[in-house]
């Protein structure tokens, strides 16, 4: 099967002066393409960082991110702009939708929170 996204075992951390705050820790996927993938949970701490990650803008603190084929972490800034603009991964061929909220768990909202 041909993977348009590969997460093997990455870990982002954050740097808050002397303080490592851990955003994700040993994260594996994979997500072929024109695959539907949902990613949901209690808190909204992992998921910024992981699409981060899958969409190019960042690059993992451990571990591997391949998109397209391409390790993100071996690429150059410029390189990344490129893979991000030009690969099916920021295209319509992978969608990540989250629900409206943490308590709502829902896709078409319906509830108080109105969608937001």
């Amino acid at each position: 099967m041909n993977h348009i996204v590969s997460v093997n075992n990455v870990s982002k951390n954050y740097n808050l002066g002397q303080v490592v705050v851990p955003a994700l820790r040993g994260v594996t996927l994979d997500v072929a393409e024109g695959e539907f993938l949902a990613i949901a949970g209690p808190s909204a701490v992992a998921r910024p960082p992981l699409l981060n990650l899958i969409g190019c803008v960042d690059t993992p603190s451990a571990g591997t991110v391949t998109v397209d084929g391409k390790q993100t972490g071996l690429l150059s800034e410029r390189n990344l702009t490129r893979l991000r603009l030009n690969t099916s991964a920021s295209s319509s061929k992978v969608s990540i939708w989250s629900p409206c909220s943490a308590s709502c768990r829902t896709w078409n909202c319906r509830c108080s929170c109105n969608g937001r």
